[in-house]
């Protein structure tokens, strides 16, 4: 079993059998490399915090090295905006790209927090496994179920923790949880069973009011569709604080 989802090379990130997704055992998840991206971005923004990220997938990320090239789109000394690219590397072939914005952080301004949900905390919810043939993603999380039937169709809601780190040896950004774990609300609250339909996201959005505490992170997903082969999911995202942000995703369903 790999240590890691990826490991660090010269030029940038060589991932192991870990980041494969449940589609194929030779396609990525969109999860890991949404962290790689969210890990530069925030590197790049920092001091000031992201507020929204979008990634774009054209396609299935193969399983190969990778390379990131981060842009400041627009600098500002309250706002930026901020474009990272996910390419094949030694090629400009790109497998996921990025845009976001990061504000500047400024304490006593109004706040405002309607998403009050009061969950259990994972210790108290009952362990929750999804299992694959191969070596994948779920082999490095774990689950706690915290309401509905996740996997399995409808609205549900789960806690979850990586088991093994992002980058073998290295400390990483929590915004990087929200990579993990944003592209999961597809699956969570899929309309049928996955066995029978595939609920393909195209990208993944990511609104943030502040970094996460680690390690644990509940998703609230509801996928929404007329029956036409397509939707959108919205999930609530969580820590054991409280509300960290929201996660959305363009969805294409078919049958397996």
């Amino acid at each position: 079993m790999s240590a890691s989802y990826y490991r660090r090379t010269e030029t940038g990130y060589e991932p192991t059998q870990l980041v494969a997704g449940p589609w194929s055992p030779d396609a990525s998840h969109a999860g890991p490399p949404s962290a790689i991206l969210i890990q530069e971005l925030a590197r790049a923004a920092d001091p000031m915090l992201l507020t929204r990220v979008t990634n774009e997938i054209p396609g299935p990320i193969p399983i190969v090295p990778y390379e990131v090239d981060v842009e400041v789109v627009k600098p500002g000394k309250r706002v930026q905006m901020l474009r990272a690219v996910l390419r094949i590397a030694g090629s400009d072939t790109a497998v996921m790209t990025s845009s976001a914005w990061a504000m500047r952080v400024k304490e006593g301004m109004p706040s405002n927090l309607p998403h009050a949900d009061v969950f259990p905390p994972p210790e108290e919810c009952d362990v929750f496994t999804y299992s694959m043939s191969y070596e994948s993603y779920m082999h490095g999380v774990e689950m706690r179920r915290i309401e509905g039937t996740p996997f399995g169709g409808g609205e549900a809601a789960i806690w979850i923790r990586q088991t093994k780190p992002l980058i073998d040896g290295e400390e990483v950004d929590s915004y990087t949880l929200c990579g993990m774990f944003g592209d999961l609300g597809n699956g969570i609250s899929a309309l049928a069973p996955l066995t029978e339909f595939a609920p393909i996201n195209t990208d993944i959005t990511l609104y943030l009011v502040r970094r996460p505490d680690p390690p644990w992170i509940a998703m609230k997903s509801l996928t929404i569709s007329h029956g036409l082969g397509l939707g959108m999911t919205d999930s609530l995202v969580y820590d054991v604080s409280g509300f960290v942000g929201r996660a959305n995703q363009s969805v294409l369903i078919d049958r397996r």
